[in-house]
């Protein structure tokens, strides 16, 4: 029977040496649990942290986006309406160079224009006749828009105005 109790003891020593490397290894991973779970919870933080940072980037862009949008639209009509200008400038240059042009003419035809037709009669192009009013001698006259066709000119009754 000793031989039995020895046995039972020599078991009884390596289960209890099982258990007890069995609960070491079982606190060994219970601390790589309790580090990973810390772990964890930081990196839980850290991705609540940069959630909320992404979130008030996305809404950045997204003013940004709509006001640079509105940047654009403004750009475009202002070069639009920029474009219009520059095109009624040059549109209004070359219509007052037209008007000066015709008016040293007719200033010209006026000054070579003799006494014998200082009755009223001036012999004048369409042209100026529809867009001018004219100086008769010094004074300011209109044409009378009566026309009469003449032989082979348009004659037009000058009138002085008030």
């Amino acid at each position: 029977m000793a031989q039995q109790g020895a046995a039972l003891q020599t078991y009884n020593l390596e289960l209890i040496k099982g258990i007890e490397d069995m609960k070491r290894k079982r606190s060994e991973l219970q601390q790589l649990i309790d580090e990973q779970e810390d772990e964890k919870i930081t990196l839980q933080r850290e991705i609540e942290k940069m959630s909320f940072r992404l979130a008030q980037i996305n809404a950045s862009l997204s003013q940004m986006t709509a006001a640079r949008s509105k940047y654009d639209h403004t750009i475009a009509e202002t070069e639009a309406a920029y474009t219009k200008i520059l095109e009624s400038s040059q549109v209004l240059l070359n219509m007052v160079r037209t008007e000066a042009s015709c008016l040293e003419q007719i200033l010209a035809k006026k000054i070579n224009v003799d006494e014998s037709h200082s009755l009223g009669w001036v012999v004048v192009s369409i042209d100026n006749l529809a867009r001018y009013d004219h100086l008769y001698f010094g004074e300011v006259a209109r044409l009378d828009y009566t026309r009469s066709l003449r032989d082979t000119g348009v004659k037009t009754h000058i009138t002085e105005t008030d």
